[in-house]
C-alpha cells in the first residue's frame, strides 16, 4: 500500500470526501422532502399550535374549580413535539380536573381522541361523541404538520375540521356490597 506523501493530499482527498458526502446528505435531504410532502393531505393541519379541548360527554370540563381553561394550546415550540416519538397526551390533559352538570364535579382523565368534521363534541343535549373518534395516544408537529398515534401505534395527520378531545371520566360508587361468583 502507498503512503501518502504529503499532508496536503491527505487534506484534498478529505475536503473531496466531505464535498461528495454533501452533496449526496443534500441530495437525500430533498429527496425525503418531497416524500414527505407528497403523503401530507391538502388539508393537513399546519398551524404553528392546535387546541385540546377538555369534555365529559356533552360538559365542558376545565383545569381548574372556577372553571377556567376548558381548552389547552399545544404549541409547535413544545419540548418533545417535533421529535419521532411526540408527546403523550395524557401528559397534556390534567389528569384530576372539574366539571359542573351536577354542582362542582370531580373528574378524572379517561383518553384523547380524534373527531372528524362530522361528529364535533359539543354541548348539545344528548350529544355523545365518544364512540365516534379515533383513541390517541401522542401527537406531535411533525413535517410542517399536526399528527397523532393511535392506538395500534400509526401515525395519521390531523384534517382542518377535526377536533381534538380529551375526555373524562366521573368516579361513581355502583354499590357498597358486591357479591362475585366464582368466574374459575
Amino acid at each position: 500500500m502507498k503512503k501518502w506523501k504529503s499532508r496536503r493530499s491527505k487534506q484534498g482527498i478529505l475536503a473531496l470526501f466531505l464535498s461528495f458526502c454533501m452533496v449526496i446528505g443534500m441530495a437525500c435531504g430533498v429527496w425525503a422532502a418531497d416524500i414527505s410532502d407528497s403523503t401530507r393531505p391538502s388539508d393537513a393541519v399546519t398551524d404553528t399550535s392546535i387546541s385540546l379541548e377538555y369534555w365529559i360527554t356533552n360538559y365542558e370540563v376545565y383545569r381548574t374549580s372556577g372553571k377556567q381553561e376548558h381548552t389547552r394550546s399545544i404549541s409547535s415550540t413544545m419540548d418533545g413535539i417535533q421529535s419521532e416519538e411526540g408527546v403523550a397526551l395524557e401528559s397534556l390533559a390534567p389528569q384530576t380536573a372539574y366539571s359542573f352538570f351536577d354542582g362542582t364535579v370531580t373528574v378524572y382523565y379517561w383518553q384523547a381522541m380524534r373527531l372528524d368534521s362530522s361528529h364535533q363534541q359539543s354541548n348539545a343535549s344528548g350529544d355523545d361523541e365518544t364512540g365516534n373518534g379515533t383513541t390517541m395516544t401522542h401527537i406531535r408537529y411533525y413535517n410542517g404538520a399536526w399528527q397523532y398515534q393511535t392506538l395500534e401505534g400509526s401515525w395519521q395527520y390531523f384534517h382542518k375540521e377535526d377536533q381534538l378531545v380529551a375526555y373524562y371520566l366521573q368516579k361513581t360508587d355502583v354499590t357498597k356490597e358486591t357479591y362475585a361468583k366464582d368466574w374459575g
